[in-house]
């Protein structure tokens, strides 16, 4: 059934493609003459569409080529955008090392400025520092200047008096010799004493008359030594430079002079007192005294009117002596001369 039904569609199909043929072969009969234009018609239009093909090509070509240069140029835009985005990262890069280098230069120029800032407080310090010792030193060298004044106007004088005074004999060592000696030769006094101490009481009575004549030639029998001058004119010129001025070191050198005045004018006589505190001595040593007091008395006598005689000749020459009063001059001439070449003038 289904054969015979395909079989019928089959032939309707024929049937009526039968139809539409038959009318299409009719027309193309009849319209013949007209295939000439027909095919030039139909090749016009075959190279209008290779033209239009053609055409389209052409502009695919430009699209592709208008694609390739709108890459190229988003290509280099996108590398001038590049170039550009590095060049200002390295523009900011240099900005931030400009900056840093600002900031350090910055630092620096505060640094160096509190360095100054501290060498000039320094140098004021220093400054402040050399005009106190400055000042310090001009204090002490006016105080050295009057010191060495009030020592030439009033210490080498009193110096210079003392010295003088103790020369001879002092009013109390005058009365204390004389005491003794109206002891030693007084017959009286002899025979008030015990005899079992006499020995002894006399000698040290002469004892005590060699050692009133020992300090008045300051002599020490214990360090016999023969006086020097201490100082020169040269030595104290230095000392005076130094600024190692003493006055008693310097007062020694009148001292000295008086020393030397007595060791010179006085050896006669110290030899005499030698001799008598010898004679002395021996008495104390005794066991007893010799038969004649009279006879002691007398050698007393004689000896002790020796030594009151070379008194009077010691006393004579020591004044007229000028060691002290050359001592004296040498120091003021000393410190006169410092003196002017140490004073500002105005």
């Amino acid at each position: 059934m289904q054969i015979t039904k395909f079989l019928k569609n089959r032939t309707m199909k024929f049937y009526i493609l039968l139809l539409f043929v038959l009318p299409i072969n009719v027309l193309a009969q009849e319209r013949q003459p007209d295939m000439s234009n027909h095919n030039q018609e139909v090749q016009r239009m075959q190279q209008e569409q290779q033209r239009q093909a053609q055409q389209q090509a052409a502009q695919q070509q430009a699209a592709q080529r208008q694609a390739a240069q709108q890459q190229a140029a988003q290509q280099q835009v996108a590398q001038q955008q590049a170039a550009q985005q590095q060049a200002a990262q390295q523009q900011a890069a240099e900005r931030e090392r400009l900056r840093q280098e600002q900031e350090r230069l910055k630092q620096e120029q505060e640094r160096l400025r509190l360095e100054q800032e501290r060498n000039n407080q320094e140098q004021a310090r220093i400054k402040q520092e050399q005009e106190r010792i400055s000042a310090e030193k001009e204090r002490a060298r006016q105080a050295y200047l009057g010191k060495l004044k009030n020592f030439r106007n009033n210490e080498v004088q009193n110096q210079y008096d003392k010295a003088i005074r103790e020369r001879i004999l002092s009013i109390q060592a005058k009365e204390d010799l004389k005491s003794i000696k109206n002891e030693l030769l007084s017959k009286s006094w002899w025979h008030r004493q015990d005899a079992a101490l006499l020995a002894g009481i006399i000698a040290s009575d002469i004892n005590a008359i060699s050692f009133l004549i020992f300090n008045l030639l300051e002599f020490d029998p214990k360090n016999p030594s023969t006086p020097v001058i201490s100082i020169s004119l040269e030595v104290l010129d230095e000392m005076l430079i130094k600024g190692e001025f003493n006055e008693i070191e310097i007062a020694k050198i009148i001292r000295d002079a008086a020393i030397s005045e007595k060791a010179l004018e006085g050896n006669t006589l110290l030899q005499l007192v030698k001799v008598f505190k010898d004679f002395g001595v021996k008495i104390g040593e005794s066991t007893e005294l010799p038969e004649s007091q009279r006879r002691m008395r007398n050698e007393i006598r004689a000896q002790l009117e020796r030594i009151d005689q070379e008194i009077l000749r010691y006393e004579r020459q020591i004044n007229d002596a000028n060691q002290i009063i050359n001592a004296k001059d040498k120091i003021i001439q000393s410190i006169d001369k410092y003196l002017e070449q140490n004073t500002k003038k105005p």
